[in-house]
């Protein structure tokens, strides 16, 4: 990969990274978009292909999901720079918070910046499921799994390690 490629590939990854509040999956359309769409590094298929193998890998499900990318398009060093560009953004704004927080949480707007975020961060997840919706393929497995997973979601206070563990062992064997 060229210089040039791996400078588009950081800063893609840096705008995620600064649109990445409240964690990885509401971002995961934004990936989306940028990268099977804007850039086609990727076709949807591959693209959540990569986002299972990032959910089931230890570690933040965005740092994962860009080094997944980034070694798809332009391996290790490709990795190393998605990476970088998810993190970077996050490692700034929260040293800068933790620097001025006793200063900026005794504003009220800054309280009130803050609350706000919420009703973003439900939207931005709900507009995750609707991605992973569109770009599973509807089969009567899937249908099962999902209905088996939502129903443990409702009824029960599982970890959701093991509802992924379990809903990965019924994909292998159904």
């Amino acid at each position: 990969m060229n210089p040039a490629e791996l400078h588009l590939l950081f800063w893609t990854f840096l705008k995620v990274g600064l649109f990445s509040f409240g964690g990885g999956y509401p971002v995961l359309p934004l990936i989306a978009t940028e990268v099977v769409q804007r850039h086609h590094w990727l076709t949807a298929p591959r693209f959540a292909n990569l986002l299972a193998i990032a959910q089931l890998v230890p570690g933040p499900v965005l740092v994962n999901t860009a080094s997944l990318v980034g070694y798809q398009v332009g391996g290790f060093s490709g990795a190393l720079v998605g990476a970088l560009g998810v993190v970077l953004p996050t490692f700034i704004i929260m040293f800068v918070i933790t620097y001025y927080y006793q200063l900026l949480y005794r504003h009220p707007l800054f309280r009130r910046l803050i609350r706000g975020f919420y009703p973003t961060l439900v939207a931005l997840l709900a507009g995750a499921a609707v991605f992973f919706a569109q770009s599973s393929p509807l089969s009567w497995k899937v249908v099962v799994i999902a209905g088996l997973t939502c129903g443990a979601l409702a009824t029960r206070r599982l970890n959701p390690f093991w509802i992924l563990i379990g809903a990965a062992v019924l994909g292998v064997l159904l």
